[in-house]
């Protein structure tokens, strides 16, 4: 899949141009928030943020800042490409964090990882050496990681439950086939 692929992916639920009281991002364009958008030198109008800058911060920041090149399975690449635009990408890396520790069998396949937040050498050593049988209960850990912070927003921020709909389609489908299959 690569970058590019997981940009476009992203921009389909980001859009253009926000400043929803309910967005606590404030003013936005392509889901790069001002804030962030000062940060890499763009001073412009935020509705005038051009695609090409959105796109260079989002390999900056959110891809490289995770090291997604190295990560081999370009589905999960994809899903924390996404989690990092959306939460940032420190819990991109801390969803990722807890959800290997979750499945590594008691430390069988691997030690527990430190939830920091930071994608290093171990990480990606565990995230690569995840068994193709494990995968779907991978992505399974990072999407219910990814619904139970949009749930603690909400219960947090009440405010918040307008979001919740635009955010619960971010959370990847899981077929009814997956469910009813037997291993």
């Amino acid at each position: 899949m690569g970058f590019n692929e997981a940009l476009e992916r992203t921009l389909k639920w980001e859009g253009t141009y926000s400043d929803s009281k309910y967005d606590a991002g404030g003013k936005t364009m392509y889901g790069i928030t001002e804030v962030v958008a000062r940060q890499h030198n763009y001073w412009g109008p935020m509705r005038d943020l051009p695609l090409e800058k959105a796109k260079q911060i989002y390999k900056k920041s959110y891809w490289d800042n995770l090291s997604l090149d190295s990560v081999d399975d370009e589905f999960i690449q994809a899903m924390l490409f996404d989690i990092s635009v959306n939460m940032g990408p420190r819990s991109a890396a801390k969803n990722l964090q807890r959800s290997l520790n979750a499945l590594n069998r008691n430390e069988r396949t691997w030690v527990d990882l430190i939830d920091d937040g930071i994608i290093g050498f171990k990480t990606l050593q565990a995230v690569n050496e995840v068994i193709e049988s494990d995968k779907p209960f991978l992505y399974q850990m990072i999407n219910g990681m990814k619904f139970m912070k949009y749930y603690l927003i909400t219960v947090k921020n009440p405010e918040q439950e307008m979001n919740i709909r635009s955010w619960l389609r971010r959370i990847t489908p899981v077929r009814k086939e997956d469910f009813f299959e037997s291993k």
